[in-house]
């Protein structure tokens, strides 16, 4: 029992440090199209500056849409992209699709600093009442879903391909007396499989709940910019 225990612990604590360095290329992934996306923005002309910054921003304080629709339209977009990243649970092949949205949504927001520069009378303010907000909650929802796929996938493909070598879960503990050990390897194996599913599925409840409150907080901005002052 002493050597199951043991088992299944590094079996959890290898699989927390594999989501620390997913984690942290994930972090670097998302910086780097943050910046990206800012670096874009101030590479455009001034006229080209000028002319999207004034479109973005009509789109956001002279639309007509009300606060349901402007809800629904901020969740279908969001979770469109949510569920895109879902797929890479299936295969191994798929696993870039959490990085590449995450990467875009990235490059989005920091292009989004050209909205800033057409607004330079009251940039600051612009961008903490109606920009800030509703990414607080965004970023960290695209970002835990981004890092709960991507984890699973690499952790669910490493487990198949440890699955079809043979005698692999027989090899870490001893198998004499009677191979008695060889049931208790195979247990803690589906056991640090289970606790792997057990954890997902919070994560993406987690990432959900938080995309949701994202487009909640836009579609209140966007009332609240629409409403007479």
């Amino acid at each position: 029992k002493d050597k199951l225990h043991i088992l299944v612990s590094n079996h959890m604590l290898k699989g927390d440090f594999t989501m620390r360095k997913i984690g942290s290329i994930l972090l670097f992934i998302f910086l780097t199209g943050l910046f990206t996306g800012l670096f874009f923005s101030t590479c455009l002309s001034t006229k080209n500056t000028e002319a999207l910054s004034a479109l973005l921003l009509t789109g956001i304080t002279t639309s007509k849409t009300g606060f349901l629709q402007s809800f629904l339209t901020s969740l279908l977009t969001n979770f469109m992209l949510f569920f895109l990243m879902l797929p890479a649970l299936l295969s191994r092949c798929l696993c870039p699709l959490p990085p590449l949205v995450l990467w875009y949504k990235s490059f989005a927001i920091g292009f989004c600093g050209l909205v800033w520069m057409g607004a330079r009378s009251h940039v600051l303010l612009f961008s903490l009442l109606h920009i800030l907000p509703q990414n607080l909650f965004l970023i960290p929802g695209f970002f835990l879903c981004a890092l709960a796929v991507l984890s699973s996938s690499l952790q669910n493909s490493h487990r198949r391909y440890a699955a079809g070598r043979p005698f692999a879960g027989n090899s870490v503990l001893p198998t004499h007396s009677g191979g008695r050990h060889s049931a208790p390897a195979g247990a803690s194996h589906a056991k640090s499989s289970l606790l792997t599913k057990d954890r997902l599925l919070p994560l993406l409840i987690i990432s959900s709940l938080l995309l949701a409150a994202g487009s909640l907080t836009e579609a209140a901005l966007r009332l609240a910019a629409l409403s007479p002052s």
